[in-house]
């Protein structure tokens, strides 16, 4: 079987693809030219042809299995030896398959040949897909056997030259693509708080009694400091998106098993494919615990989130299309929850009448604030180091901000008491409710001159009894 020497070969081969074989054996792979095909082979004592094989359609998506020919003859030997054969490779893949020419008769499950492989496969989730007949005379002898949702089978066709039946089938996977951002950021890491200081009190604005203006001469001095000592800078990343549930320690348990995996593949010993199959169960068993211990956990945090209820549903229902994404309509989420409701409703009237629990009126609040008193400048360095939001320093991080606090806090605490002694709210501090309102169709100018004050800091203040 080589391309330049046998004609007939040559002549199946359509443009762009290639062949790979093994030397003087009846099997191989022809495949299009653009896709990376490996291929391997061991010796075994099973008596049959066999190719191992690795589809790379990307970086990270591989389609692996063994492609076997076994001539007619005894058939207990194979049946009983294939189980061993395959099991390192079929544990490595969750997209592993086993497809050829076993010349069993597939369909005869009261066949005891027959009935030993489909069991010993069984044992390794490896199910039959095929399930039509593959052979002129009515039997199944060309499978595909797989535990992957992503493989399926589609139909067999009827080819002139061969008395077999060509069976053809899909592999369906998510392509992992390693995503480049452009994402900008500063290089605060190389600055030190002497630079810092040393910048913020070279440049320092003037107090303005208006609170706009002061506000904004504030947001304009710290983003030119920013400028100045650490500018942007646009540098790519990339992003590889894991499963929300994938764990350190299933990173660390799936780089034990592809350890041993090359272990075992230098030398072939007994003892090196026991421990494989040992640490490859033990990966796929803290796969399904995280799994189900993560959805579990979702399902916990949003009891009361129809919406995304509704999508972890449809991701259990359907693994294959979790990728997708999907915001379902509130009246379907709606429909959901209504459904779900009734059912718990029907179940407790199930048990009879309930007691209502009692309940306890609200009162009236004793205390109201009606009045504003400055604030000090340590109430202002106490209120900077408690925050967790970097407005209105948007310019810097949060604990480059408290850094400068000796020197940012006059100017902050200036602003905070003329916005709290005019009743006004910097604009330049408001501008996410500014570009909400003229995005509107219809906008209507009062709405902007109607603002309320939003809050980004916990302002302190006193009631008329000196009450904090």
């Amino acid at each position: 079987m080589n391309a330049s020497s046998a004609p007939d070969i040559a002549l199946a081969i359509p443009h762009s693809y290639k062949i790979t074989n093994q030397t003087g054996g009846g099997i191989a792979i022809i495949y299009k030219s653009s896709i990376n095909v490996t291929t391997s082979t061991e010796d075994t004592p099973l008596a049959a042809e066999h190719m191992h094989f690795q589809i790379h359609t990307d970086p990270r998506t591989t389609l692996s299995g063994t492609l076997v020919y076994r001539p007619p003859g005894p058939r207990a030997p194979f049946s009983e030896s294939i189980t061993d054969f395959i099991t390192p490779h079929a544990l490595a893949s969750p997209d592993y398959i086993l497809l050829g020419d076993l010349n069993f008769h597939l369909e005869k499950n009261n066949d005891t040949n027959t009935a030993t492989l489909l069991e010993n496969l069984a044992n390794l989730i490896l199910k039959q897909l095929v399930n039509t007949p593959t052979h002129t005379a009515g039997h199944t002898l060309d499978p595909i056997f797989s535990a992957s949702n992503h493989v399926a089978f589609n139909y067999s066709s009827e080819i002139h030259w061969t008395d077999h039946r060509c069976v053809h089938f899909t592999f369906r996977c998510k392509t992992h693509h390693l995503r480049t951002q452009l994402i900008s950021c500063r290089p605060w890491n190389k600055i030190s708080t002497e630079q810092l200081l040393s910048t913020l009190n070279h440049n320092q604005p003037a107090i303005t009694p208006d609170a706009n203006n002061a506000a904004l001469c504030l947001t304009q001095w710290i983003t030119n400091c920013a400028d100045n000592l650490a500018p942007l800078r646009n540098l790519p990343r990339q992003t590889n998106r894991k499963p929300p549930w994938f764990t350190d320690d299933l990173n660390e348990t799936k780089k034990t098993y592809r350890t041993l995996e090359k272990t075992w593949r230098k030398d072939h010993t007994a003892e090196n494919m026991l421990a494989l199959k040992t640490a490859t169960r033990k990966h796929h068993q803290l796969i399904r615990s995280t799994k189900r211990a993560s959805f579990k956990e979702r399902l916990d945090k949003n009891t009361h989130n129809s919406k995304e209820l509704f999508n972890i549903v449809k991701e259990l229902s359907n693994p294959n299309a979790s990728s997708n994404t999907f915001t379902p309509s509130q009246d379907l989420c709606n429909s959901l929850a209504t459904f779900f409701h009734r059912k718990i409703t029907d179940l407790h009237d199930s048990f009879g009448p309930q007691i209502p629990p009692t309940t306890t009126e609200l009162t009236a609040p004793t205390i109201t604030l009606n009045a504003w008193t400055p604030i000090g400048a340590e109430e202002t360095r106490t209120t900077m180091n408690t925050i967790h939001s970097s407005a209105p320093s948007d310019p810097c991080p949060h604990h480059i901000f408290n850094k400068a606090d000796a020197i940012i806090a006059p100017y902050l605490q200036s602003i905070i008491n003329r916005s709290l002694a005019t009743a006004t709210f910097p604009k330049s501090w408001k501008h996410a409710e500014v570009n909400a309102l003229l995005k509107k169709p219809t906008a209507d100018p009062n709405d902007l001159k109607n603002l309320r004050p939003i809050s980004l800091l916990p302002f302190p203040a006193k009631n008329p009894d000196g009450q904090r």
